[in-house]
């Protein structure tokens, strides 16, 4: 038989574990990426915090910034 406040123990550490792991995912989403898809289905994902990366990461926040310009 379970103690009795074992349950709302088990609930709020169940409910802890969920609220870390929606956080975890999210600063995930929301981080910058970069993927270059090449010819035959072939799929590179530099690190974005390596050089490349950086000036990959670079080069797309300016065809953006062009393409939003360019709309305006």
């Amino acid at each position: 038989m379970q103690k009795p406040g074992r349950f709302l123990a088990d609930k709020v550490s169940f409910v802890a574990e969920e609220a870390a792991a929606y956080l975890r995912r999210r600063k995930l989403s929301r981080r910058p990426f970069v993927r270059i898809h090449l010819a035959g289905g072939r799929i590179l994902a530099p690190d974005p915090a390596s050089p490349q990366g950086e000036r990959l990461l670079d080069a797309a926040e300016a065809l953006l910034s062009a393409a939003a310009a360019a709309r305006e």
